[in-house]
């Protein structure tokens, strides 16, 4: 079978399930690129073999594969689709033991946007039931793509039970094993599994249903998520969300949920008389005398802070969010409470309420606007969501506020060295050098970082790619050594659009665009 049709090129096989086998195939003609799937009609007698084209042609999304024709034989049924470029969240979950929370929070809204879509069609809803790692393909530009649509079907209000009852093990809802009819929320319970298995690395078949709470597997998943992941497996339909918009609401304002949110909202209402009553501890501490409390005070609360940061840098999430909460009980207007509080959320991907956070703050308590890491904080929130005007902004201010510091003489550098990054994102070339020639060490690494990337947007590929690899073999920065690893990468992408794979002595895999570490390998792809 390595012509199909006189059309069809087959190229190799890359999926096999009961009733056939899926295989990438080239149109001779053309040279494009397709997916046939082979089904075995003796195998699939009982079953709707159309089922799935026939949901499919009717649909038009970005997230979906698309029809292109359907052949038949005596003996098999052809099914030719869309191609989807891009790796598989099962084979990507093996290298990797789990992803970080911030990652798969962003899938997720992506998935309920195209479930969102399923169930909307009229006149009836499509539902998907077959929610899972192996079906989620995630494309070159971090997009998700979510294929095979065999066992979906169409809901209808006036049947009480499903035709057939299918479903993979593990992930499949209870009621598609018995007598109801699935719905949407179906749906709701199969994509929270995959979110706790994507989150935890604990496979469903060994949990038979009993979804113990994920940060008993890793300690560093915010409450938020364990609480909207809780909710989406229930046993009951009727305990799940009821329907995907309610998910995505909650997805989208996850931090609500986290204790440091909710606190600070009990807070609100006696922080006036907190205020009074920590006046007149400190009158009376001053009438007998007793300086040490507030001595005692502040050291607890340096403390607090250091351990907080430790904790940040260490990827301890929860921890650092416990000592951020016991030193703001302290001191709830000082600038290092609120910068590093505020960088638990930046670490959980919570952009959007990162800077809600800090601006809300700022317009309570303006002097913080003046204060160089606030700006330097929120010039990385708008660079992280790409609004490199903002990023600009925030990163030129905090150069001018730290120049005037003598305290932060040995970190001006690294702040001149962002905002060079961030004219080379805004693609103002000429403003980013004239920055990285105004730092008198230019033998830095972040620095020459900097410089290859300035080579890159100028098109001088040849010494961008030259100077990433001098410095992958000569730094001692990991973090900048898998940065130029994934420059290098995406450089080969755009220009020749081909995956490489790169061993050191660290494991380093490159097969895509994103980088995720599991403390001992890191997976990045193009």
């Amino acid at each position: 079978m390595n012509i199909l049709f006189n059309k069809y090129k087959i190229i190799k096989k890359i999926g096999q399930g009961g009733m056939g086998s899926v295989y990438l195939a080239q149109n001779i003609s053309l040279g494009t690129l397709w997916v046939i799937k082979v089904i075995n009609k003796k195998r699939g007698q009982g079953y709707d073999l159309l089922a799935e084209p026939n949901i499919l042609k009717k649909l038009n999304h970005p997230s979906l594969p698309r029809i292109i024709d359907i052949e038949q034989d005596q003996n098999y049924l052809y099914i030719i689709e869309d191609y989807i470029e891009g790796i598989a969240l099962d084979k990507e979950l093996k290298q990797v033991g789990q992803f970080a929370e911030g990652l798969v929070v962003e899938w997720a809204k992506q998935l309920c946007e195209v479930l969102i879509y399923l169930h909307s069609q009229r006149p009836n809803p499509i539902i998907y039931r077959d929610m899972k790692p192996e079906n989620i393909i995630i494309a070159p530009d971090n997009t998700v793509k979510l294929i095979d649509f065999g066992i979906a079907r169409e809901f209808k209000t006036d049947s009480l039970s499903d035709t057939s009852y299918m479903g993979t093990r593990g992930y499949a809802a209870p009621e598609q094993y018995g007598k109801s009819q699935t719905d949407e929320r179906t749906d709701i319970y199969s994509l929270g599994v995959t979110l706790y298995y994507l989150l935890t690395g604990m496979n469903p078949n060994d949990l038979l249903y009993d979804f113990r709470p994920m940060r008993i597997y890793n300690p560093h998943l915010s409450q938020g998520i364990e609480y909207i992941v809780n909710k989406c497996v229930q046993n009951r339909p009727d305990k799940r969300y009821q329907n995907v918009n309610e998910l995505l609401y909650d997805l989208k304002n996850i931090y609500v949920f986290n204790e440091s949110y909710k606190k600070q909202k009990r807070d609100k209402f006696i922080k006036n008389t907190s205020k009074v009553l920590l006046i007149c501890i400190a009158v009376g501490a001053i009438i007998f005398g007793t300086k040490t409390f507030f001595n005692q005070k502040i050291s607890k609360y340096d403390k607090l802070i250091n351990e907080g940061t430790e904790c940040l840098k260490s990827g301890n999430l929860e921890e650092a969010q416990s000592n951020f909460e016991k030193a703001g009980e302290i001191n709830s207007d000082d600038p290092a409470y609120v910068i590093g509080n505020a960088n638990v959320y930046y670490k959980q991907g919570n952009y959007d309420f990162y800077l809600e956070y800090l601006i809300d703050y700022s317009n309570k308590n303006n002097k913080i606007i003046d204060n160089p890491e606030y700006n330097f904080v929120m010039g990385n929130a708008y660079y992280k969501q790409e609004n490199w005007t903002g990023a600009i902004e925030y990163f030129s201010k905090t150069v001018d506020l730290a120049s005037q510091d003598e305290n932060y003489n040995d970190r001006i550098n690294e702040f001149k060295a962002d905002l060079a990054k961030a004219y080379v994102k805004d693609n103002q070339i000429e403003k980013a050098q004239e920055i990285i020639n105004s730092i008198p060490d230019g033998n830095d690494d972040y620095i020459n970082y900097i410089n290859c990337e300035i080579d890159e947007a100028s098109n001088n590929i040849s010494s961008a790619i030259s100077g990433y690899k001098n410095i992958i073999n000569t730094t001692k920065n990991e973090n900048i050594k898998s940065e130029c690893y994934i420059s290098i990468a995406n450089i080969y992408k755009n220009r020749n659009n081909f995956s490489i794979c790169i061993s050191t002595k660290w494991g380093l895999s490159i097969s895509r665009k994103c980088i995720y570490t599991d403390g001992r390998k890191i997976s990045i792809r193009i």
